[in-house]
């Protein structure tokens, strides 16, 4: 595994164990508490038997939170739920959940107490502090105290929130005072605004200051001594601008190794990083008069912020074994830091730049805190891409040697550079800033043609797989960007392109290491990494033509004639039936979209005819895609047509393929358009679909297209890609589903069954993750044909989802419901109801679904034209255990308001005044248990009330509120 993985692997197993240890204080504390896991699982929690899936605590009475880190939603659970519950069954073991969340409070109560009495301390002295001003604002003229008085607005209350307005306007004050008038600062009032930079570390006052040392040279030396002692305390913005201004070779002694950091730190700009701000100022200035003045001490602290990676360890321990460095993310915040700050000296000081380029190509070997961020390398990336297109520290032959010995990680994040350096000369980047390098035209094709000479290099594999993919997808950005630059390499691209087809071809296996090791690696690793190989292989050769495609904007007929010409040459060579099927797809291309080029199709068309008839299985597909390809943009001769008959014999599955792909794309006649449909639906039937699922549904595709102009042909058609349909699965049926249908097709009850099975599959329908709903709307659009599906269907679905998901289950219902079935929906809500546990944690839940099985029920009463009274009554009761205070409380207005729209529509007078009351007395009791999984309905949305026999009717879907799925409150038809 990489490094990252390993890493990554580390840290996952950590968490296994601190996780293990919160749930053995959870079963100490009380033997009800379980963690259930909850949503998607990992590799990493089968190979090590660690819980690190993510999981949900709970406990017969309520239901918690739900996440990787136990510790948390544990902690979370015992302060909501455990204190004085009386369902506790505690095993009388210690430490327990309980003792250590005691031990927790006790711990946040002492440093409160210790933060209480440091605010005190700090709030004598600012007392000391403000009676001393007092007494200097009694014999200070008019414009010092007003000063006094500002500087008193600064030097806030211990304790007290800052105000910020105040405290601006105050710092703009003095700012105006000392710029314009600095000779009428005092000597008492400057220094007491350099103790109060010096001693409490008001380090705003160094603004006013630094413009009254500007002109009063007298007062120079105390400011530089105070902005730098604030430089040693860290990185402040005023504190480095004192020093661009005020910092002279005489004040050189006092710029030591932490001061020179705090300038490092300023120079790197500012950037959000998920969610927050992250950096220093983006200012250098400080940084260029600190090397120019003490350029080793700059070199010496920008070498030790990037690190070598540290040597390999001689001793294996397992993993998540070794603790987690504790100052990873500082020495992050050092790298990215210091690679700024080489980026910004780049332009001013470029000797010393170009002798911290070892340092970082070194440092490229060091992981950093987390695979999901790349800050670190991605900045000294950015930095070397600068000083490479500035011609700085001679970049490209450093990355060259430290290339040639590195390891494949390492290879990756150096070849990075050239990506970042190829944004450098793309006019059309948009993450370009006012930092980067501006190039001439000059500089910017001498950077090219490095940038495609290396690429094809790497191509090769000498850096390895992944470095290939990524030098074969740069090659394939230059050439978009640039294509009038890259059009002289054609014969380069192509080269490279015969290169990676011949090594796809013979790479049996994959790559063989340098060491001679036994044989561990298990045959199904093997395998993955012979497939990744090969992948990696065929990936680069297709970009790589796509680069030749992006070339041919220049010159097309140049690029065809290339390409022709090399087909011609390996007409007779061995590789001839490698080489050409991967080419001819290219002119297919190159035809379509620059076919109005004169005389470029008359170049195409002979070539792609010779292969249809040619002896070679994949050369006759692949000019049949190429014709179908061009013949979608022109217009062309009739040669396919002509030779319709003996490509319709021909059984082998490429070249089905390709007069598929003729079918769906070009113009036939009548009667070709009946043989082709009949050939479609031949194949659609007979082709092997577990081998074949995907020529079974271009099968499907173009019978769907050559029957388009005849309706009953296409109703035939539509029931036979149907029927067909029905043995494919998951992602396979639901491409084949994604199609225009007929009304009669889409509403059919063969349809219907389709679409739940794509409903229940977990694979389709990501409850977990997707909220749109879309295969349950598919299924409800199926209107009269839900009246085809079998109940036991619908109750197995319903049942599948498990007590928690209510409204799932209730989804179900809603599709008897929708096909005039209100008594299967109740059906479907009472078997739910016996799935669920009758516990307190599931008091909701049942709640729930006996209001929506009770609602069925009372519409089911109400279709049969008899006496509606007792549904009524078991409705409102139903309502009446949810209760006004839940979550729900829409569905039980919706109960109320249809029972007495009900009655007053049938004139039969319910007792619905006194249900209320009876029901307070009858109905069992539910504890009013706030669940956190509980999710309001939502308001208005609701089916329509249809007569029997036809489709309800859907109506407006308001957007989901918190927590909702669009089809979870539309239980309560009208």
């Amino acid at each position: 595994m990489s490094n990252d993985t390993n890493r990554v692997f580390d840290d996952a197993v950590r968490m296994g164990r601190e996780n293990a240890h919160t749930m053995e204080m959870a079963r100490r504390h009380c033997l009800n508490m379980t963690f259930t896991e909850f949503g998607g699982r990992g590799m990493a929690e089968a190979a090590t038997g660690l819980p690190i899936n993510m999981r949900r605590v709970a406990c017969p009475v309520a239901h918690g939170g739900a996440a990787m880190n136990l510790d948390w939603i544990a902690g979370q659970f015992y302060d909501e739920h455990c204190i004085g519950c009386a369902h506790r069954r505690p095993t009388g073991d210690v430490p327990n959940l309980a003792t250590v969340m005691d031990e927790r409070k006790e711990a946040a109560a002492r440093a409160e107490e210790a933060e209480r009495a440091e605010t005190a301390r700090r709030h004598h002295y600012w007392e000391q502090r403000r009676e001393h001003r007092r007494s200097a604002r009694a014999s200070s003229d008019t414009a010092m105290a007003s000063a006094l008085d500002d500087i008193g607005v600064l030097d806030r209350e211990p304790g007290t929130e800052r105000d910020t307005a105040a405290c601006d306007g105050a710092l703009r004050r003095l700012t105006a005072l000392a710029e314009r008038a600095p000779e009428t600062f005092t000597t008492a009032v400057i220094e007491l605004a350099l103790g109060l930079v010096s001693d409490v570390h008001v380090s705003v006052l160094l603004t006013p200051l630094r413009h009254v040392a500007r002109v009063r040279s007298e007062c120079a030396a105390d400011v530089v001594q105070a902005a730098v002692n604030t430089l040693r305390r860290g990185p402040v913005e005023e504190a480095g601008r004192c020093v661009a201004d005020l910092l002279t070779p005489r004040y050189a002694d006092q710029l030591d190794e932490a001061v020179v950091r705090s300038l490092v730190y300023l120079a790197e700009p500012r950037t959000r990083h998920f969610g927050s701000y992250e950096g220093g100022t983006g200012d250098a200035t400080g940084l260029r008069v600190a090397a120019g003045v003490v350029p080793r001490t700059v070199v010496a602290v920008l070498t030790g912020m990037l690190p070598a990676p540290r040597p390999l360890e001689s001793l294996v321990v397992p993993a998540g074994a070794r603790p987690a460095p504790r100052t990873r993310r500082e020495a992050e915040t050092d790298r990215r830091a210091a690679a700024s700050a080489v980026r910004a000296l780049a332009f001013t000081h470029a000797d010393l730049a170009g002798l911290l380029v070892p340092s970082m190509l070194l440092n490229m070997g060091v992981d950093g805190d987390h695979h999901d961020d790349p800050a670190p390398v991605g900045t000294i990336q950015q930095a070397l891409a600068a000083l490479l297109v500035l011609a700085v520290g001679d970049v490209p032959a450093r990355l060259e040697r430290t290339g040639s010995t590195a390891g494949d990680t390492v290879c990756q994040r150096l070849f990075g550079v050239l990506e970042q350096a190829s944004h450098l000369i793309d006019p059309n980047d948009r993450f370009r800033t006012a930092n980067d390098p501006q190039l001439d035209e000059s500089q910017q094709r001498t950077v090219f043609e490095y940038l495609l000479s290396t690429c094809l290099t790497r191509v090769g594999g000498d850096w390895g797989d992944d470095v290939r993919v990524q030098a074969a997808t740069l090659t394939e950005q230059l050439a978009q960007t640039h294509p009038a630059w890259a059009q002289p390499h054609v014969a380069a691209l192509l080269g490279a392109v015969l290169t990676t087809i011949d090594t796809l071809e013979s790479a049996d296996t994959a790559p063989t290491t340098l060491l001679a090791t036994p044989e561990t690696v298990p045959p199904q690793l093997r395998l993955l990494e012979r497939m990744a190989y090969r992948q990696s292989l065929a990936s680069s050769t297709r970009r790589l033509l796509d680069a030749l495609e992006h070339t041919a904007t220049v010159d097309a007929a140049a690029v065809c004639r290339a390409v022709i010409d090399t087909i011609a040459d390996e007409r007779d060579s061995q590789r001839r039936q490698v080489i050409v099927p991967r080419l001819l797809p290219l002119l297919g291309t190159l035809g379509r979209r620059h076919g109005d080029h004169p005389g470029l199709l008359r170049m195409i068309l002979p070539l792609l005819h010779t292969y249809v008839v040619d002896a070679d299985v994949a050369s006759r597909s692949a000019a049949l895609s190429a014709w179908a390809d061009i013949g979608a943009a022109h217009r062309l001769p009739s040669s396919i047509s002509d030779l319709l008959p003996a490509l319709l014999e021909d059984h082998y599955i490429a070249v089905i393929d390709g007069v598929l792909d003729t079918a769906m794309r070009l113009e036939w006649s009548d009667e070709d358009t009946l043989r082709l449909l009949f050939y479609a639906l031949l194949v659609c039937a007979q082709v092997d679909i577990d081998r074949f699922p995907d020529t079974v549904k271009k099968a499907m595709t173009a019978a769907a297209r050559l029957s388009r102009g005849d309706e009953a042909l296409r109703t035939h058609t539509e029931q036979q890609i149907l029927k067909r349909a029905a043995d494919l699965d998951r992602y396979h049926l639901r491409d084949a589903l994604r199609r225009d249908w007929l009304p009669q097709t889409a509403t059919s009850s063969a349809m219907a069954q389709l679409r739940l099975r794509q409903v229940r599959d977990p694979h389709i329908n990501d409850r977990f993750n997707d909220h749109d709903n879309r295969q349950l709307c598919a299924l409800l659009d199926c209107g009269p044909g839900l009246a085809g599906l079998a109940v036991e269907d619908l109750r197995e679905a319903a049942l599948e989802l498990g007590p928690h998901r209510v409204f799932g289950s209730a989804e179900y219902a809603e599709v008897a419901w929708r096909a005039a079935r209100p008594a299967d929906a109740a059906v479907l809500m009472n078997a739910a109801l016996e799935a669920i546990p009758n516990e307190p944690a599931f008091a909701v839940h049942r709640g729930l679904v006996s209001l929506i099985g009770a609602a069925a029920a009372f519409d089911a009463a109400a279709a049969t034209g008899g006496d509606t009274t007792a549904a009524a009554i078991e409705l409102t009761q139903a309502a009446d255990i949810v209760g006004d205070d839940s979550d729900a409380r829409t569905l039980t207005d919706q109960a109320r308001t249809r029972v007495t729209i009900r009655s007053l529509l049938t004139g039969h007078e319910l007792a619905l005044a006194g249900s209320t009351s009876m029901t307070q007395t009858s109905a069992p009791t539910v504890p009013a248990t706030s669940h956190p999984y509980s999710v309001p309905a939502q308001p208005g949305c609701t089916t329509r009330r249809t007569p029997s026999g036809t489709s309800p009717r859907r109506q407006r879907r308001p957007p989901p509120t918190r927590g909702v799925s669009p089809g979870c409150a539309r239980w309560l038809p009208s």
